[in-house]
C-alpha cells in the first residue's frame, strides 16, 4: 500500500508539473479576439456589462437583453475566454485571466462609468472587478452568485488532478450540463436551439481544458469573503432564485437584507427562465426575501 501511495503521488505530481509547462502560455493576444456583442441604440445614457457563468457563453443573456434595451440600456455581452466564440488558449484560467479579458473590454468598449453584471461564477469576477475599481461601477447585480456553496466533497477535491479533470469534464460534466439544458428546454425556460449551441461550444477542442482548468484555479465553493468585500462597494444588489439547487448557501448568510432579492419559483437560470422579472428588480431593485416555506436556504 505504501508502495502504491508513493507511485500515485508521483504520478500526480508529473501531470501537475507538465500542466505548469503547458498553461504557461501569454493570453494577451487570444483576449484581443474576444467575441464581444453591443446592442442597443446610440447615445443610451446607461451602459451594462454583462458576465455569463461557468460553462455557457453570452447567449444566456439572449432574453434578459431585449429588456434591458427597452429601458435604455446600452447592453455590452462577451464570451469569457474557452467559451462559446471567445478563443480557446492553453493557459491558466483564472480569476487574474478573466480580470485581463474584463479590462480589455471595457477599454476596447472605451466606457466611462457604467453599471456590471455577474452571473453565476461571473458574480466571482463581477464582484472582484467592482472591489477594484469602485470609481468604474456605478451599480453591481450578482445574480445567482456562484461561490456560496460550502466546503466541496473530497471526490470534488480529486477530481482537481491535471488532465483526469479533463476526462471527467469530457465524460461526465458535459453531458450533464446537456442533459439539464434539455430539461430546462422541455421546462420552457430555454430555447430549442441552445442544445446545439452549447453542444457545440463544450465540445470545440480546448473546451474541456478550459473549463477544468477553471475548477482548478477558481474556487467555486467558498468566495464568502469576496462577497463580504463588494457587499460595502456602493450599490450592490443580489437576485437569486429560491429553488436553486446550484447556490445551496442562502446570499442572505453574507449579504444585508436590502441588498437582496429572491424571486420565488425560480432555480439557477435567471437571466432567461426568468428574464421580466430579473430585468425589473435590474430597473428598480426592491428588496425581498422568501419565506421560510419557500426558501430552503434559511437553515
Amino acid at each position: 500500500m505504501r508502495n502504491f501511495l508513493l507511485g500515485l503521488t508521483a504520478a500526480v505530481t508529473l501531470l501537475i508539473a507538465i500542466d505548469l509547462v503547458r498553461s504557461n502560455n501569454d493570453p494577451t493576444h487570444a483576449i484581443t479576439k474576444t467575441h464581444i456583442i453591443e446592442e442597443g441604440r446610440n447615445g443610451s445614457p446607461k451602459t451594462i456589462v454583462l458576465i455569463h457563468g461557468f460553462s455557457a457563453a453570452n447567449w444566456v443573456f439572449d432574453e434578459l437583453t431585449p429588456h434591458l434595451i427597452d429601458q435604455d440600456y446600452r447592453v455590452i455581452r462577451f464570451d469569457l475566454i474557452g467559451r462559446g466564440q471567445s478563443p480557446r488558449i492553453n493557459t491558466t484560467h483564472d480569476l487574474e485571466l478573466f480580470n485581463r479579458q474584463l479590462e480589455w473590454v471595457i477599454e476596447y468598449k472605451q466606457l466611462g462609468e457604467f453599471e456590471l453584471l455577474g452571473y453565476s461564477m461571473g458574480s466571482i469576477i463581477a464582484a472582484n472587478y467592482a472591489i477594484n475599481n469602485p470609481d468604474r461601477v456605478s451599480k453591481t447585480f450578482l445574480i445567482s452568485p456562484a461561490g456560496l456553496m460550502g466546503a466541496p466533497s473530497i471526490s470534488e477535491y480529486a477530481v482537481n488532478i491535471p488532465y483526469i479533470n479533463e476526462l471527467l469534464v469530457r465524460h461526465i460534466a458535459t453531458p450533464d450540463y446537456l442533459a439539464n439544458m434539455r430539461q430546462e428546454i422541455d421546462n420552457g425556460w430555454a430555447k430549442e436551439h441552445w442544445h446545439d449551441l452549447y453542444r457545440q461550444d463544450l465540445t470545440r477542442t480546448g473546451s474541456n481544458y478550459a473549463l477544468a482548468s477553471t475548477l482548478r484555479h477558481i474556487d467555486l465553493y467558498n468566495q464568502g469573503a469576496l462577497y463580504l468585500d463588494v457587499s460595502t462597494q456602493g450599490q450592490v444588489h443580489v437576485i437569486w432564485g429560491n429553488e436553486d439547487a446550484v447556490v445551496h448557501h442562502s446570499p442572505v448568510k453574507v449579504f444585508d437584507k436590502h441588498q437582496l432579492a429572491c424571486i420565488a419559483n425560480a432555480a439557477h437560470a435567471l437571466p432567461y427562465s426568468h428574464s421580466a422579472d430579473l430585468a425589473r428588480l435590474i430597473k428598480g431593485f426592491k428588496p425581498a426575501l422568501c419565506n421560510a416555506q419557500t426558501a430552503p436556504f434559511d437553515d
